[in-house]
């Protein structure tokens, strides 16, 4: 369970890695017209990476308060050293951390809420959902991985869609064990750390379950027929992260197709970087301190960005790294 709520997670990170395409940004999205997704590029077509020093890292602060902005990457190969001297004095100073939610999160409460969020209802089957086209695409891809297309009839397509790109995502030699926040929740609770998180494990599920079939079913499809595409997608995306080239992480993401429903941008990235946002502002009006905020790099890019939103609100925001 632990790793099947890792890879929920990774989901619901690529799936805020959904963006506009650099000439069509609006300026501000709003929670009735959610920004309308890329619908053009390809990883072919992209710039090379710029070699830097070490993940980005930005500071809001105002007169008692420091905000340091680290974004993560959820799912990331064993090998990959990202830790940077500069990191380690940051995280070490901050008293309290803040994730997204409790990746850690082991407890059959968990495995029944999965259950209940994932599975079809009674007398209904994932292939009810797909035309006949849709459906010999979806069980090729199952194949080429070894997922039996009996254990995927029960599901809904969100729990699907995260099933077959964790298998092509773990073949690559990614591992959701050795993710940013897998790393750091265990190690800041051991050093007696505050931790915070901005939403609950159930609200990180819901937000791709709760949307409307037909878009579950758009984003699974759309993520099969780019399947062979993801090798290559997320050993950039680790380098572009690694180096912090944020805008190559940005340029990247908006090549993805497979996240360009309205719904989709707005539920994953547009709504949840306002609302941290707005939290982020009253926790420096009320709240003096070091704090360590670690979320989706994705959330730190771009014109919708919490970073944005925060300069926007007032606070001075630099770039450390």
């Amino acid at each position: 369970m632990k790793n099947l709520f890792a890879a929920a997670i990774a989901a619901i990170a690529l799936a805020a890695c959904s963006a506009q395409t650099s000439d069509s940004k609006p300026d501000a999205v709003s929670s009735d017209e959610p920004a309308p997704a890329s619908t053009s590029g390809s990883t072919d077509e992209l710039r090379d990476i710029k070699k830097g020093d070490g993940p980005a890292i930005w500071v809001a602060s105002d007169d008692d308060t420091k905000i340091y902005l680290f974004g993560t990457v959820h799912v990331l190969p064993p090998d990959l050293k990202w830790r940077t001297p500069a990191f380690d004095a940051i995280f070490d100073e901050a008293d309290t951390v803040y994730f997204e939610a409790d990746v850690d999160d082991q407890s059959p409460q968990m495995a029944m809420l999965v259950t209940k969020l994932g599975t079809m209802p009674p007398g209904e089957t994932l292939f009810d959902l797909l035309n006949a086209d849709d459906k010999a695409e979806l069980l090729a891809a199952a194949a080429e991985v070894n997922i039996p297309a009996a254990s995927l009839s029960r599901l809904r397509p969100w729990l699907v869609a995260i099933m077959i790109s964790m298998q092509y995502i773990v073949a690559e030699g990614q591992d959701p064990n050795s993710g940013v926040e897998m790393t750091l929740l265990p190690e800041a609770r051991a050093e007696g750390k505050t931790v915070r998180f901005f939403e609950t494990t159930e609200q990180q599920l819901r937000f791709m379950a709760d949307l409307p079939d037909d878009v579950q079913v758009e984003f699974l499809m759309e993520g099969v027929r780019q399947i062979k595409d993801i090798p290559d997608f997320i050993e950039r995306m680790d380098q572009a992260w690694v180096n912090g080239d944020v805008e190559a992480l940005d340029e990247l993401i908006v090549a993805d197709q497979s996240f360009s429903a309205p719904e989709v941008y707005e539920a994953m990235l547009a709504g949840r970087n306002r609302n941290w946002s707005d939290e982020l502002a009253k926790l420096a009006k009320d709240e003096a301190g070091d704090f360590f905020i670690a979320v989706g790099a994705a959330h730190l890019a771009g014109e919708d960005s919490v970073v944005k939103m925060l300069e926007k609100g007032g606070m001075k925001v630099d770039r450390l790294q």
